[in-house]
């Protein structure tokens, strides 16, 4: 959506907001965000090198920007208050927006008159073109077995969880690390195989206590 809008040649000038970060920086200042009429034009004043902020405010002015507010759901406590900023302030203020959500808990109420998309799962076309862009066409050749008739099923959908792009993804970088390695063939283990790895890029082995205290966690 950035590279598309700036193809419009200055038409609309995105600005995106990741509202993981917008909700931090509110809890580091409190009292301007608590003064301030528009929490976006407060986020980017706080978080932009001048110059770069008297432009973004200049197009959202003029409403020439592409306000893309990134993980409503992903808010933390600040979920409600942010949610109801954008519905009730920055949409009445004719900005054009464009929030991603995961549908779980989304206000109905606030967001009833926003247009909506729905995210569809990938198809199989889809998905052959990721694994072969991301692993190139011999590795993909290699993996299509597993996928066609190994890659676990969503329970609820019954599709092959690479029609989620996030276990696509997923699926694809334990495939990078695991050449030669049989894949995972149930949805535990594949959490279980991303998790590890995920936890190494930490750097240091991680103890046998601290395990047990994430396991605890986790379940």
């Amino acid at each position: 959506l950035v590279m598309h809008a700036l193809a419009l040649d200055g038409e609309l000038l995105p600005i995106l907001v990741e509202v993981q970060q917008l909700q931090k920086t509110m809890a580091e200042h409190e009292a301007e965000f608590a003064a301030a009429a528009d929490w976006v034009d407060a986020f980017l004043r706080l978080t932009c090198a001048p110059p770069h902020y008297e432009t973004l405010r200049a197009a959202m002015d003029e409403k020439r920007a592409l306000l893309l507010l990134d993980g409503l759901d992903e808010a933390g406590k600040g979920r409600a208050r942010i949610e109801e900023h954008v519905a009730t302030s920055l949409a009445p203020r004719g900005h054009v927006l464009l929030c991603t959500s995961r549908p779980a808990g989304l206000n109905e109420e606030l967001f009833g008159r926003f247009h909506r998309l729905t995210l569809a799962p990938l198809s199989e076309a889809q998905q052959k073109a990721f694994f072969s862009k991301r692993l190139g066409s011999a590795r993909a050749e290699q993996l299509a077995p597993y996928l066609r008739d190994k890659v676990p099923l969503d329970a609820e959908t019954q599709r092959r969880v690479t029609a989620n792009p996030m276990m696509a993804a997923m699926i694809a970088s334990i495939a990078e690390l695991r050449g030669g390695i049989e894949m995972p063939t149930r949805t535990a283990d594949l959490y279980a195989v991303a998790a590890e790895a995920m936890l190494k890029r930490g750097g240091g082995a991680l103890s046998a206590d601290d395990a047990a205290l994430l396991h605890a966690i986790f379940f």
